[in-house]
């Protein structure tokens, strides 16, 4: 199956999961889906925490409020940080400053 598995980490969350410890297997789309499913982990005033499950890719874009800290579960892609191109691969840990624009393709299959 070709697809990229994602989590993003707000600023402060790895210590505000260890109150909130859930095992990844639980987090798995529901429903189908075309490209990308979101499946929220954890929120409140200040963290969000998603696990994305990505098929194919997510356009260039960028987040002008946050930082966005990324962990790869599982599967390979080449990423656009800025005018940098990167391969990325399960186990790599991503920062992405707020304005900086960002892109992912999944290349794994």
């Amino acid at each position: 199956m070709r697809y990229l598995i994602v989590s993003l980490l707000g600023l402060f969350v790895l210590p505000l999961m260890a109150q909130d410890i859930r095992p990844l297997k639980g987090f798995r789309p529901t429903e189908p889906y075309d490209n990308v499913a979101v499946i929220p982990v954890y929120s409140d005033g200040e963290t969000s925490s998603f696990v994305i499950y990505i098929k194919q890719g997510v356009g260039l874009h960028y987040h002008a409020e946050h930082t966005e800290q990324i962990v790869v579960l599982g599967g390979k892609g080449v990423m656009t940080l800025g005018a940098e191109t990167i391969p990325v691969r399960k186990g790599d840990f991503i920062t992405i400053p707020r304005n900086v624009h960002h892109s992912v393709r999944v290349t794994s299959r």
